[in-house]
């Protein structure tokens, strides 16, 4: 592992603090945890994003005759 230094609001350290004590964890591991839950949730919001250019790629093949009409319904489902 490596060691990184850094602040944090006084606040925020000590709302940390409290959830380790909840899972009887230390407050380094908690905050690895957040942030690989941070990271991960990202990365599903860009895949979804990829997801959405292939289907669209799709209409393109075989597209909807009423897509220049209703585009915003296509888009968004």
């Amino acid at each position: 592992m490596l060691q990184r230094s850094f602040y944090l609001p006084e606040e925020l350290y000590n709302t940390l603090q409290l959830k380790a004590k909840e899972h009887k964890i230390a407050v380094a591991e908690l905050m690895r945890r957040y942030l690989e839950k941070g990271i991960k949730k990202e990365q599903k919001q860009k895949q979804r994003g990829v997801g959405f250019l292939l289907k669209l790629a799709n209409y393109h093949l075989s597209g909807p005759k009423d897509l220049a009409k209703r585009h915003d319904k296509y888009t968004w489902e």
